[in-house]
């Protein structure tokens, strides 16, 4: 279920990775218990290069639609996920540190002609205790981590901080992210 303003209704999508299609649908649900008119819902084969933020007015008119870009282990929207590297300043050994994370879903408004991200969660690579909350507005992000020295008895402390993001084109991104699920494996400049 999800909504669309004051609305409160389901959503249905559908992918086909295989042809790089996809459609979505929201009903919304009526007085009488029935579903109203089906709107089309973007997907993330309808974002362009570089997606634009959503609207307030836009978050407000149209449905939330969180699309995971994969069901279990297979990806239903090759080639839109992105790296997001990440440079820590002051890492915990004190020296400056690289991390890479992939987004892993998205959260898109408007429709499948005029498609907006309100947010993407991004992940890291492997099992690194690391996440990102990216949302439409990139320079309002945040990272998530195991503090340093943390874990044990009392269990891990989790370290939030701020990060301003930006699509970068020319961003060096470590080769080995090209060959993981969902990206089509060239090196390419970030989407």
């Amino acid at each position: 279920w999800t909504y669309a303003g004051t609305s409160i209704g389901v959503t249905t999508l559908v992918a086909d990775p295989g042809h790089a299609i996809a459609w979505a649908l929201f009903q919304p649900f009526r007085k009488d218990g029935t579903l109203g008119p089906a709107r089309p819902l973007p997907t993330p084969f309808d974002l362009g290069d570089a997606p634009r933020p959503c609207s307030a007015a836009e978050r407000a008119a149209t449905a939330r639609h969180e699309a995971p870009l994969f069901l279990g282990s297979e990806a239903l929207f090759p080639g839109t996920r992105h790296p997001v590297v990440v440079t820590d300043a002051a890492g915990p050994s004190g020296a400056p540190e690289v991390m890479v994370l992939l987004t892993a879903s998205t959260v898109l408004h408007g429709t499948p002609s005029a498609p907006c991200v309100a947010g993407w969660d991004a992940r890291a690579i492997g099992r690194a205790p690391l996440s990102a909350i990216l949302p439409g507005d990139l320079a309002q992000s945040w990272l998530f981590r195991a503090a340093a020295g943390s874990s044990g008895a009392t269990g891990t402390a989790i370290e939030l901080r701020r990060m301003a993001c930006r699509f970068e084109p020319g961003a060096k991104v470590p080769e080995a992210v090209w060959s993981e699920p969902a990206l089509d494996g060239s090196p390419r400049p970030e989407r």
